[in-house]
């Protein structure tokens, strides 16, 4: 079994900077992918080191924008991807729109994309 993690990724914003990628460098596609935003300031109800699966923000980001293909992971034999389809603000500015759930739950707070970054993991069996 192989690992990979890569560590915490700024989130690039701007226009036409809508894709953050990591090198795993296994030489096939993973079995296993995930990605993660990470705190790394306090943000409403998280603190550092508390992470939100990217898996939601997609959700919240298709949600938002009318449906499916708004933001998506994927993994291919070399690098793991995260990517957003906006090309008129970038991957900072859409994931600043997205909403997640609070820790002690019972409603959402907006993300401040500034406090956050984004971590990958990967997994070759």
């Amino acid at each position: 079994m192989k690992t990979y993690s890569s560590g915490n990724l700024l989130i690039p914003s701007g226009a036409g900077n809508n894709v953050i990628e990591a090198i795993h460098g296994f030489g096939s596609a993973p079995n296993f992918y995930a990605g993660s935003l990470v705190c790394i300031i306090a943000d409403g109800t998280y603190s550092p080191g508390d992470e939100v699966p990217l898996a939601d923000i997609i959700s919240s980001l298709d949600a938002q924008n009318g449906g499916a293909g708004q933001a998506d992971m994927f993994a291919d034999a070399i690098r793991i991807y995260f990517a957003t389809n906006n090309p008129v603000s970038g991957m900072a500015e859409m994931i600043g729109t997205s909403m997640i759930v609070t820790k002690t739950g019972g409603s959402s707070q907006a993300i401040i994309v500034s406090n956050w970054n984004i971590r990958f993991d990967v997994i070759l069996f």
